[in-house]
């Protein structure tokens, strides 16, 4: 099926989800999309028990491999990147630099670590032979937070701005730092790279520097932001934001850079020039183009992710695997914020450690691209034609999982965390009374005296 074929049933397909999880369900969008796309798959699944062949239809209309990619990162990352880096406050970004920094890339790598070691010892408990090299492609695959859910699950939350800009931050540049682990280590199992070399470093730094260098010189070295910034038209803006997305992830790639780092970067930098110009301000209307362009393309995806399901050659240690996943992750995730919060409390005013690792360790909600990275891997990892139905295992086991119930206890710990906030504002209200009555009778009996 061509691409844009697909691309007309999944956008009808997601309007009718949207509009069904709107009116009946009324849950946050990730999570109300994966559920309804999985009991889509009930009934694909139901059809086929009578004897109508529908999962192997809907098999060869969904996009896996080389397709996969060509649909997913060489197109709408993108414009999705893009559209959630513009959205992002730029000085909530500059006063949380170095938590999110910490978490992006540090954060990201123990992720990484941990989560391939946990996979490799689930296999040898669940006796499934997975390989060190296959359970850190794992580990890349899973290791970066969806923006898009993350952003979605968390706006139900109200106040608590600190660890919100943190995890909305990580979520952007851990996605392409992600990505570039996830290039190598798959390059060093194809035996295009060798991970014990001083080049693979040496690559993972020049596609991290030429991704910046790009993304600013596709902002700075072109007549399309001097343009951008006399202009006046909203279609012009919104065309040459969508020329600055695709143009710095295109030029990125091919001089050898990151393109999520590119576009990342080319979407804070547009942003912050437009707030620091006296001579004009992001436009409202241009802004609420790129929120519905993310929103979109997100909810596309999310309901992609549960049909995706129907590629995978399920065994029952696959689907143990799948369970097993997200466990591993998860902990992972409560390790990697509790190291984070414990090397910078010293420094940063993180507040109390609960009320910062427990929502930030639920708001790691994994996605769209891992779901996209895993489908993106070829037919056969070198001679091992296994390791990929098992890797797509269990990275819909973790994606999916996550998201019903990370979801679901990050909406249980916003009442938590307000019924917090509120008992805090409560008690200091009779404190300061108590102090300014104290006050004024002191003062009352002075001047009578």
């Amino acid at each position: 099926m061509s691409g844009f074929a697909l691309f007309a049933i999944l956008a009808t397909a997601t309007g009718f989800a949207e509009m069904a999880n709107r009116r009946y369900l009324k849950l946050p969008t990730a999570m109300g999309l994966v559920i309804i796309s999985m009991l889509g798959v009930g009934v694909v699944l139901l059809l086929d028990f009578f004897g109508v062949n529908a999962s192997e239809t809907v098999r060869n209309i969904l996009p896996t491999g080389k397709d996969f990619q060509e649909f997913f990162i060489d197109s709408s990352l993108a414009l999705m990147l893009y559209a959630a880096a513009t959205s992002i406050d730029a000085a909530a970004l500059r006063r949380h630099a170095l938590p999110i920094l910490f978490f992006a890339t540090i954060g990201t790598l123990i992720s990484v670590i941990l989560v391939a070691i946990g996979t490799y010892y689930i296999g040898v408990g669940l006796g499934v032979a997975i390989s060190p090299e296959i359970a850190l492609l794992f580990g890349a695959i899973i290791a970066p937070t969806d923006p898009i859910a993350v952003s979605k699950v968390t706006e139900k939350i109200k106040g608590w701005r600190t660890w919100k800009a943190i995890v909305t931050g990580e979520s952007l540049f851990n996605d392409a730092i992600a990505l570039i682990i996830f290039t190598l280590v798959l390059n060093s199992i194809l035996g295009q790279a060798d991970p014990q070399s001083d080049h693979f470093f040496e690559m993972f730094l020049k596609q991290v520097l030429i991704a910046v260098g790009v993304g600013l010189g596709v902002v700075f070295l072109t007549g399309c932001f001097s343009f951008l910034m006399q202009s006046d038209c909203v279609e012009g803006r919104f065309m040459v934001g969508i020329g600055i997305a695709a143009g710095s992830f295109s030029i990125a790639e091919a001089f050898g850079g990151s393109g999520p780092i590119a576009v990342v970067t080319a979407g804070i930098t547009t942003m912050w020039a437009m707030r620091n110009s006296p001579s004009m301000k992001p436009h409202g209307t241009v802004m609420s183009y790129w929120m519905v362009v993310e929103h979109c393309l997100a909810s596309m995806f999310f309901l992609l992710i549960g049909f995706e399901v129907l590629t995978v050659d399920w065994k029952l240690a696959f689907i143990l695997l799948g369970i097993s996943a997200w466990a591993a992750v998860f902990f992972a995730r409560i390790v990697t914020v509790t190291i984070g919060y414990v090397s910078l409390a010293i420094i940063l005013k993180l507040g109390s450690m609960f009320y910062f690792v427990m929502p930030v360790s639920l708001a790691g909600v994994r996605g769209a691209l891992s779901v996209a990275l895993a489908l993106s891997l070829p037919m056969a990892l070198g001679k091992d034609t296994e390791s990929r139905s098992m890797i797509l295992a269990m990275t819909f086991g973790a994606v999916v999982i996550g998201i019903i119930l990370q979801s679901s206890g990050l909406m249980m710990a916003a009442d938590s965390l307000n019924r917090h906030r509120s008992d805090r504002v409560r008690l200091r209200k009779p404190i300061r009374s108590v102090l300014v009555n104290a006050r004024g009778i002191r003062r009352r009996r002075q001047h009578d005296r």
